[in-house]
């Protein structure tokens, strides 16, 4: 019989060394890898109708029982040889059936009864060999590793496995680092490092793009690799995203948005009507255009407010004479600007009502509204003469169809104004007793001199 022993080629550690055993007509445990100077424990264990005889390494006999204990140095193949039990007996009813194998244990050998079912399991010693088949009686027969048949004679089984190819064993592996697209950012880190060799790697994003994660899920653009096998990592990068946020008023603005950096971005302002661009300015008051249409390169959020002003107006005047009084409130102003003015009388004067751009009577001194064109106004003032208010009870203002008398008034200047504030008659009172003639039906008032006006109707 040929007897064959492990491949102790298989590449190891400094420190560690395999140590391979198998049986003829038995079992043997205990094999595997050892470190230098640890024990090791062998036990063989016959097949039925065997018994143990001696020990074989790396080819020679060596002392030692079934149980062989010692301490592990090299690589070595150790062989437990069993002979046959001549003390076994076989009846004329029963046979006896031999199993072993190479490289791996059989279980299941012994003394059956013809026509009972008999059940051999082969095993390898380790992961390092493989089943490959069975040989009866010298002849290869077909099955698997587990082999179930009916004892009808005497048999010798062999079980037979063959090495593993292992890989092989290396102490140094290299590590690729790569970036998906190399004008959107760099990597560092490739090279060729030791097993188990901790090895920093980073990504850094071009001007304008970010990193989003590596190809197997890590999101740190700078991490630590630990090197157990040959690596490749990618780096992935996208261009970043801005925002345009634009502000202001009386304006409509345009160019707001989310663009990509670098973008050529245009804003613009148009002004309502009556209003007028001065400027945009960024978040912190800085004056970027004056341009209505504002065109930059997107390199960061921008915030922009686009400053929009009332148009340029005046508010001239007049006080009319001239000798009765002044007005306050003159000047330049804006479109939509709120603006009061105050007529201010002489001393022998007073003020009567304004003169205004618009279809309004106003005759209060303090007048104010909202500037949308330029504006003329005249305060009209009188000379404090005629009737005054200790003649007031003496005046009198009725109404006869469509006419207005006033009695009591002479000397004094008459007005008189429809319901919306328009002066609709003006006659100074030549004598006691005046008539005016109104076109049509309604409410009036009616002012003599400086008086209070007074409420009459008229029906046509």
């Amino acid at each position: 019989m040929a007897i064959f022993i492990a491949d102790t080629t298989t590449v190891v550690t400094p420190d560690s060394v395999m140590i391979n055993a198998y049986a003829v007509n038995g079992t043997v445990t205990g094999a595997g890898l050892y470190e230098v100077g640890e024990e090791v424990t062998l036990v063989a264990t016959a097949t039925s109708g065997y018994i143990f005889s001696t020990w074989v390494k790396n080819g020679a006999a060596i002392d030692g029982t079934e149980t062989l204990v010692f301490t592990a140095d090299s690589a070595a193949s150790f062989v437990a040889i069993f002979i046959a039990d001549t003390t076994t007996v076989v009846t004329p009813d029963s046979v006896l059936i031999n199993a072993y194998a190479i490289n791996g244990t059989v279980t299941g050998a012994g003394l059956y009864e013809v026509g009972e079912m008999v059940t051999l399991g082969a095993m390898p010693y380790d992961t390092t060999y493989r089943f490959t088949g069975w040989v009866k009686n010298g002849q290869p027969v077909d099955g698997e590793q587990t082999l179930v048949f009916a004892a009808d004679s005497n048999a010798m089984y062999v079980a037979l496995f063959e090495p593993v190819v292992m890989p092989v064993v290396v102490d140094s592996f290299t590590l690729t680092v790569l970036s998906a697209d190399e004008t959107m950012g760099s990597v560092t880190g490739s090279g060729r490092y030791e097993y188990r060799d901790l090895v920093s790697v980073s990504a850094t994003p071009a001007t304008g793009y970010r990193f989003t994660g590596w190809s197997d899920g890590v999101s740190e653009a700078e991490r630590l690799v630990y090197i157990t096998d040959d690596i490749t990592l990618t780096a992935y990068f996208e261009i970043v995203s801005l925002n345009v946020s634009l502000h202001g008023t009386h304006a409509a603005l345009l160019g707001a948005g989310t663009y990509d950096y670098g973008t050529e971005v245009t804003v613009s302002a148009t002004p309502d009507f009556g209003y007028e661009f001065v400027r945009w300015i960024d978040a912190a008051g800085n004056t970027v255009s004056t341009e209505a249409s504002y065109t930059f390169a997107l390199t960061a959020d921008v915030d922009l407010t686009a400053v929009i002003l009332g148009m340029a107006l005046s508010v001239t005047g007049e006080a009319s004479p001239a000798e009765g009084g002044f007005i306050n409130g003159l000047g330049a102003y804006r479109y939509g600007d709120t603006v009061t003015i105050t007529a201010q009388a002489n001393e022998d004067y007073r003020f009567v009502d304004w003169t205004l751009p618009w279809e309004v009577y106003v005759n209060r001194p303090h007048y104010t509204f909202v500037i949308t064109e330029n504006a003329h106004v005249v305060a009209n003032f009188v000379e404090v003469v005629g009737i005054d208010d200790a003649d007031a009870s003496e005046v009198e203002v009725y109404a006869v169809g469509s006419r207005i008398h006033v009695r009591g008034a002479e000397g004094s200047q008459v007005r008189v104004f429809d319901a919306v504030g328009r002066q609709v008659a003006s006659q100074q009172a030549q004598s006691s007793d005046i008539e005016i003639d109104l076109p049509a039906t309604g409410v009036y008032m009616v002012q003599v001199g400086q008086m209070s006006a007074k409420r009459v109707v008229v029906m046509r």
